[in-house]
């Protein structure tokens, strides 16, 4: 047969082929190709059915003669030509499926006899890559083809829809349109193809991982963490009900905050070996499962290509974009001036604190000031935060009467000073603007100071949790972002004729609010509700403390450069939504919602807000602008202002993302919205997650489009911004999420008796097995297969000025970060290794932490060298007894690292009782093997 290409003949014959394998590899090919080709026929077929389009060739083929009817069709002759049409759809779908039967069987003989005619293996692997390259060539060549055709028989059994209505940009289709790249005078950015390639995937895009030692040990590490969970939980079961109803302050905080962890863990008790020996099943099927998946690469070579010349490119800054999904590159000079720029240009929010020293009794500045005079200052200040916070939690504690697990839990040790970090707001640019033409200075940014790992982290996380009930006492608060849609559909026309829907965004909310007096605010409102919210056992006075320690202390760090936020609460901090909030309500209050101007307002029907979007009913604009304006009256300092947008007559106006339109006859019309600016990025249809995951995606967008239309027009449009979106994710045939499935009825699993277990996604087979094989041995774990690295977790950093060095700053003076092969002294978290090499063979000792590392291998250290001082060290006692006298020579290497507690401590027992390590005593062995399931 003919090929479509001879591409691959003129390949392999380069490659070495004899012109006497010519005819064999030529039959091969075209069955290979004839395969594809049905297999793409089939999926069209398929479609059509599922959407009852009839393809042209067999409508043609059903002709049924008008003068046996006297030249009309009844109902019946109609119906009983769409019975015949569809019997030959069927028919073909069936032919379909046994030629592509035929063909395998066909294809798998061809094979054969090609592997018992070359004598060359090497050239016989060559023609099987040929033809499956091949193969895909063809595949996606009949795919379009066929593509083409199905949109044209939807577009003339269903029509066009009307373009015109559709407010929402048309989602980009080139990569390149879908990564913005700030390349601006002066900074230029310039980014290959492959690269391109990659980016326009989206931040959320996984990429499939390495089966390695890694990946199995951190299996090992989550199965045994399970096991001890699992463990204390049984334990906990068996308590009596009295002693379970009367519930300590640390039990309610450690379940109303898991992540709130003490450095040190208990030994799991002892429940008995079937727990054990059903984790180890477990733990022997999911390795040897994942070691022979059949998991691929999810990259194409130009992704493969594109992702290690990102890495390699240390001078680009990859950042998110601030509300449009794609990823914002430039280079790292620019990001940095841009962010200086913004600080410099709001002194009145931010202020750069210069480092001084003490001379003559008080504080002088530093003239010349180096790195590590940089470095003395912010270390100083994260000390004083870190006592500050500690000597206050340990004082209310006592006062309170509060067990003392409370306060170990909310005890800070080891932390960083939060560091900001800028997003680029690309959806303030025009749609008709080149953001290639725009200066620097003329980019809008939207600062997030990130305060994970801070002082007061652990602080604001307990505030967080008393405060946010208070959310539900606010009457405007909507509790999701549809909740509007409810309440205005619960109005009557006639309640609405004359009115219109407008929306105001107050600016810069977070930074503009006075934070002395948002705590009052708070304070004002949990006293009135303290009895109806979970308080701790704390008092209104302990809440007011906490908050101030936490908002007061704005301290944050850039560049290696201290600064203060002198102004507002910080975006990042978990504590300053809910302050915001409530602070935004109690200028409401003042105003909106006294009865002089409530009783004769529009605003009576309906006023929302979510954070910082509100919404309301008015006349005109003019009152719109009006009672905006009298929220912001009563803000003392006069910083909350709003950004008004009123709709013109017969026009949408966009709120969080739906459009809203109040007809003059009372009616409200609402749809989905996506803004002008937005790329369109989703989860991609490659990328490494279950394709369940994937289908509630997609699921979710048309539950949301349906949820939010208020007619079939307004569906029409939903919908079809819908199918863009998940068309440019690579989702092959939308609509078909779309349709409601038959509910199968299950049986009801109390999830909540269930221990999470995190395993590595590798395919869809494997992880039907591992459920399978765990549901069969009657495992207590709820499994959640997690999917590899996304790009932001690769590309992306909240400190990508401040990145963790060593401990001294200044490497070369360091005592510690010489010996470590794989790290810096200040790393935290971690479980090492010491070698000593005084010793001919290598001894050595393993061992974690969870302070930095530079601390614990100098107490290390410090026991080689005075081996008296610290009997219970083994490295000391090791020296003392085989290196009297002899100064220590080691080196360090880091084995893994884990920010939890129970994953390190798991981490560290495997190690150990798979390595032995020499130095490990024998009663250390007998201990850590407690901690994992045998």
């Amino acid at each position: 047969m003919r090929l479509l290409s001879i591409a691959p003949i003129k390949h392999l014959i380069r490659y070495g082929m004899t012109h006497a394998n010519l005819e064999p590899v030529r039959s091969y090919l075209g069955l290979y190709e004839k395969l594809k080709y049905h297999e793409q026929r089939l999926n069209f077929l398929k479609k059509c059915k599922q959407h009852n389009i009839l393809p042209n060739f067999i409508v043609n083929g059903v002709k049924l003669n008008h003068h046996l009817f006297y030249g009309q069709e009844s109902v019946h002759i109609i119906n009983l030509r769409k019975s015949i049409m569809m019997r030959s759809l069927n028919f073909h779908i069936r032919h379909c499926h046994n030629t592509i039967r035929a063909l395998k069987y066909n294809l798998y003989h061809a094979k054969q006899h090609l592997h018992r005619h070359i004598s060359n293996q090497f050239m016989f692997l060559e023609i099987m890559s040929t033809a499956a390259d091949y193969g895909n060539y063809v595949k996606q060549h009949h795919k379009e083809k066929l593509h083409k055709k199905y949109s044209w028989l939807i577009k003339k059994h269903h029509g066009d829809d009307n373009e015109a209505d559709i407010t929402t940009v048309v989602p980009a289709k080139t990569p390149s349109e879908l990564v913005t790249a700030l390349n601006i005078e002066n900074y230029p950015v310039e980014l290959d193809n492959n690269e391109i390639d990659i980016l326009s995937q989206g931040p959320g895009f996984a990429i499939a991982p390495k089966i390695n030692d890694k990946l199995l040990h951190d299996v090992e590490v989550n199965i045994a963490q399970a096991t001890y969970n699992i463990k204390w939980k049984q334990h906990m079961d068996r308590i009596t009900p009295a002693a379970a109803h009367d519930e300590t302050a640390s039990s309610q905080l450690r379940k109303a905050c898991p992540k709130l962890q003490t450095p040190f863990i208990a030994t799991p008790p002892t429940c008995g070996v079937d727990i054990d020996v059903k984790m180890n099943k477990l733990s022997t099927f999911v390795i040897s499962t994942i070691k022979s998946s059949g998991m691929k690469t999810n990259l194409t070579k130009s992704q493969q290509t594109g992702i290690q010349s990102l890495l390699k490119r240390k001078e680009l800054h990859i950042a998110v974009s601030d509300k449009c999904g794609d990823f914002v590159v430039s280079t790292s000079q620019a990001y940095k001036d841009l962010t200086i720029e913004h600080l410099k240009n709001n002194k009145e929010v931010y202020r750069w604190l210069e480092p001084t020293r003490r001379a003559e009794g008080k504080r002088v500045e530093v003239k010349v000031p180096t790195k590590i005079t940089f470095k003395n200052q912010i270390s100083n200040k994260r000390d004083l935060i870190e006592q500050q916070c500690n000597n206050l939690i340990q004082e209310i504690v006592n006062t309170r009467g509060l067990d003392k697990k409370f306060g170990k839990l909310l005890m800070s040790h080891n932390t960083t000073l939060p560091t900001i970090y800028t997003l680029v707001k690309t959806h303030k640019v025009p749609v008709d603007v080149d953001i290639a033409t725009m200066k620097l200075e003329e980019l809008k940014v939207r600062p997030i100071v990130s305060c994970s790992g801070s002082p007061t982290e652990r602080l604001a996380s307990l505030a967080t949790l008393i405060i946010t009930p208070l959310l539900n006492f606010i009457p405007c608060h909507l509790k999701n972002i549809h909740h509007h849609l409810q309440l205005l559909r619960e109005l009557k026309p006639t309640d609405l004729r004359g009115l219109s829907f407008y929306t105001a965004d107050v600016c810069a909310l977070f930074t503009n609010v006075n934070v002395e007096r948002s705590i009052e605010y708070v304070i004002e409102l949990a006293t009135a509700h303290w009895h109806d919210i979970t308080t701790f056992g704390l008092k209104p006075v302990d809440l007011h403390r906490i908050m101030e320690v936490v908002l007061r202390n704005s301290y944050f760090t850039f560049n290696g450069r201290l600064y203060q936020q002198i102004y507002g609460a910080f975006i990042g901090c978990s504590v300053s939504p809910p302050c915001a909030i409530i602070t935004v309500y109690m200028l409401e209050r003042n105003s909106i919602y006294t009865d002089p101007f409530y009783i004769n307002s529009p605003l009576r029907k309906l006023y929302v807000r979510y954070v910082d979007d509100s919404g309301g009913l008015a006349r005109n604009e003019q009152e719109a602008i009006t009672n905006c304006r009298i929220i912001s009256d009563k803000d003392e300092d006069g910083r909350i202002k709003w950004e008004v947008e009123y709709p013109k007559k017969g026009e949408y106006v966009a709120f969080l993302d739906t459009e809203v339109k109040v007809g003059t006859d009372g009616n409200i019309s609402t749809r989905y919205y996506r803004k002008p600016q937005n790329k369109g990025i989703t989860l991609s249809y490659q990328s490494h997650h279950e394709h369940p995951t994937k289908c509630a995606v997609a699921k979710n967008y048309y539950r949301t489009a349906t949820e939010v239309s208020s007619g079939p027009a307004e569906l029409q449009h939903s919908v079809k911004i819908v199918d863009g979106v998940l068309r440019q994710n690579g989702y092959p045939n939308p609509r078909a999420f779309q349709e409601k499935e038959k509910k199968k009825k299950r049986k009801k699993q109390h999830t909540a008796a269930l221990t999470t277990l995190c395993l590595p996604y590798t395919t869809d087979y494997d992880s039907n097995q591992i459920r399978n094989y765990a549901r069969s041995i009657k495992v207590p774990v709820k499994l959640v297969f997690t999917p590899g690295k996304t790009l932001k977790q690769m590309l992306c950093s909240s400190r990508p000025l401040d990145k963790p060095g060593c401990l001294m700053s200044n490497p070369d003076r360091c005592e510690i970060c010489p010996l470590i092969e794989n790290g810096v002294c200040s790393r935290q978290g971690t479980v090492y290794q010491i070698t000593c090499i005084v010793c001919d063979m290598e001894v050595r000792y393993q061992g974690e932490t969870d302070r930095p590392l530079h601390h614990r291998i100098k107490e290390h250290l410090r026991a080689a060298r005075n081996p008296p001082a610290y009997p219970n060290n083994s490295l000391g006692q090791h020296y003392a007894k085989q290196h009297p006298n002899v100064p220590p020579k080691v080196k360090i290497k880091i084995l893994d690292s884990k920010r939890s507690t129970v994953k390190r401590k798991m981490s560290e027992a495997i190690c150990i009782h798979k390595q032995k390590p020499q130095l490990n005593d024998k009663s250390e062995l007998d201990s850590i093997v407690r901690y994992i399931a045998q």
